[in-house]
């Protein structure tokens, strides 16, 4: 099975999506919950301390950050046209937030290959959450350019529309994908956000 990467950026965008509500949330005395001093010891966490007893902390979190930072960007700089090297550097940029020098690596892999769908993703999704959706409809539609029968590209398509406050045609659109594809993991996510709409 052929890995797709809009997969890997759907559970990146969950994720982002499920640490703010983690990470906003507040208890009844107005503490954020995130203000625990100790992790908790159950089965998910108990494998997390470090050597040494050492817990994770914005100091050893920061080194290792700089230290894959900085591997990458020599990476890259070694190899400034494998795209690879690009596509690793950037989306790691992104992960950390640094959106515009993502972009700019993005445009650069696009410059050599503009039909690279997967990238257009990336651009997209960027844009999306800095919620410039004119800019973000456009790097879908350079997908679908390319691409005419992209579920997943159909899919934001709806979801940027619905962001623009056109319910109507992102309905148009779920409503489609639904229609072509039932049972597939995108058909049914199109089912599950025409019940929210």
């Amino acid at each position: 099975m052929k890995f797709k990467p809009v997969y890997f950026y759907i559970f990146i965008l969950v994720a982002a999506v499920a640490a703010l509500v983690l990470f906003t949330g507040k208890d009844d005395s107005g503490d954020s919950n995130v203000m625990n001093k100790e992790m908790p010891m159950d089965d998910v966490h108990k494998n997390l301390n470090m050597p040494g007893g050492q817990q994770p902390g914005k100091e050893n979190v920061t080194q290792d950050y700089q230290k894959q930072l900085e591997t990458l960007k020599a990476s890259y700089e070694k190899n400034p046209d494998d795209t690879l090297k690009i596509r690793e550097y950037a989306d790691f940029l992104t992960a950390a937030h640094n959106h515009s020098e993502a972009l700019s690596l993005y445009q650069k892999i696009i410059s050599k290959n503009p039909k690279r769908t997967d990238i257009y993703f990336s651009i997209a999704s960027i844009y999306y959450t800095q919620k410039d959706f004119k800019k973000s409809e456009d790097a879908i539609n350079n997908v679908l350019k390319y691409d005419s029968k992209n579920f997943e590209a159909r899919y934001n398509l709806g979801a940027i529309s619905a962001s623009l406050g056109d319910k109507e045609k992102a309905k148009l659109l779920w409503e489609k994908i639904v229609e072509e594809t039932p049972d597939s993991p995108i058909g049914q996510l199109a089912e599950s956000s025409l019940d929210r709409l």
